[in-house]
């Protein structure tokens, strides 16, 4: 399985996936979103964070 994984290097709608030799997807990193005071905000990629993650009862 393992193999078959490392094999791939395809472009799919969320981007390339391909996996590097830390067996990360070395394609574009996904934005990580939480939301916080009833709106989504961006907190990863830090290039288009709007926000620090908050614990979870903070978030609400």
């Amino acid at each position: 399985m393992r193999d078959a994984l490392a094999a791939l290097d395809i472009q799919t709608f969320y981007g390339l996936i391909k996996f590097g030799l830390n067996d990360m997807n070395a394609g574009p990193q996904l934005p990580v979103i939480q939301v916080q005071g009833g709106k989504a905000v961006l907190l990863y990629p830090d290039a288009i964070k709007e926000a620090e993650l908050k614990p979870f009862a903070a978030a609400k």
